[in-house]
């Protein structure tokens, strides 16, 4: 889910997002795996943002995968075959702390060829970039920080400030989601206000994939009741697919049994 929601932010916060990896606040649009000239290795993981002459292609990882400098190469090949003008930028960014080698490796290497991609440790990064930022927040806590319950009363404090109410239970949501990667999850909940994170669908979808395994059919009908209050939030249905798991497909039909709802 964490990937998931990072695209959520990268998608709704692109300006915030380029800022930080880029440099340059940019306002980038959605590049669909599917638009690359062959199927995607791993399209759940990818977020991949473009805007004119630039391509950004960034991977959230929870835990080190060996398979990352192969899939940043072969991504990168991709990508010049379909946008051979486009200049590359590729990130990848681990989440949770580790003395993992694999988190160290920034290249992909096979006889002559020879890839590099930036990554990112975001438990090496200052803290103050990611308080200055609505996107950014959610990860304060997991930044170099010797005190990250204080980071997260900090984030609680400006989302509090903020006028958006559905922006406010969204981040809410997602900054309590990321800071239970290296938190006491209980620890975390209590930082910021219940009904703002009741309130938003996509805590919902956390708090139930953190129920007891087993629960079957009910866990299905949970999940297709996130996708409907979602869909009267407004969230557009590649964002409701990302989040609960559905495809676009089964997103449309929920929408469309929503409204053959409404009208009887």
């Amino acid at each position: 889910m964490f990937d998931n929601l990072s695209k959520f932010l990268a998608q709704e916060y692109s300006r915030d997002f380029s800022t930080w990896l880029i440099g340059k606040p940019i306002k980038l649009t959605e590049l669909k795996p599917t638009e690359l000239s062959l199927e995607p290795i791993r399209a759940d993981s990818v977020i991949l943002l473009k805007s004119r002459g630039l391509i950004s292609h960034t991977e959230f990882q929870t835990d080190p995968d060996p398979d990352i400098p192969f899939r940043e190469a072969d991504y990168a090949l991709r990508i010049h075959r379909k946008f051979p003008s486009h200049d590359l930028i590729q990130n990848v960014i681990y989440l949770r702390k580790t003395n993992s080698p694999l988190v160290f490796i920034d290249f992909f290497e096979a006889k002559r060829l020879r890839h590099e991609f930036n990554v990112i440790r975001l438990w090496e990064q200052t803290t103050e970039k990611f308080l200055k930022y609505p996107g950014l927040w959610p990860y304060a806590a997991l930044t170099n920080t010797a005190d990250p319950i204080s980071i997260l009363e900090q984030v609680a404090q400006k989302i509090d400030q903020m006028d958006d109410r559905r922006q406010q239970s969204n981040l809410s949501a997602i900054s309590v989601v990321m800071g239970a990667l290296s938190l006491d999850k209980d620890q975390v909940k209590q930082v910021f206000r219940r009904e703002l994170m009741k309130e938003s669908a996509i805590y919902q979808e956390w708090r139930q994939e953190n129920l007891a395994e087993g629960q079957g059919k009910g866990r299905e009908e949970e999940r297709r009741s996130i996708a409907l209050k979602m869909l009267a939030e407004g969230m557009s249905l590649e964002i409701i697919a990302k989040i609960t798991g559905y495809s676009i497909s089964e997103v449309e039909r929920c929408a469309n049994e929503q409204i053959q709802s409404l009208q009887h």
